[in-house]
């Protein structure tokens, strides 16, 4: 399994509209061949602090590095709105 995390920062009063796209963009990632789930989080007591994180679950790094993109580029633009820097991390199982 590999999971990707992207924490992004969104000003305050664009949030709900970016929360809204991302989840649209999740949807879309779990019918990509290979990503098992996705999902829009946010931060829980003292991680609360108004980012908007996108969780992707992949069957391997392999269906990850496979991905074309297209999923997130046709959100890309409604994304950008409000959208103002972000942080990616990724894990392996062992």
């Amino acid at each position: 399994m590999y999971v990707v995390m992207v924490r992004n920062d969104v000003e305050p009063g664009c949030r709900d509209g970016y929360v809204e796209e991302s989840r649209a963009f999740a949807a879309d990632m779990r019918s990509v061949p290979g990503c098992l789930d996705a999902q829009v989080l946010e931060g829980a007591g003292e991680q609360c602090d108004g980012s908007v994180t996108n969780l992707e679950i992949w069957e391997s790094k392999a269906a990850h590095d496979a991905y074309d993109g297209a999923a997130f580029l046709a959100h890309k633009a409604a994304l950008k709105k409000g959208f103002l820097g972000n942080e990616t991390s990724s894990w392996v199982s062992l």
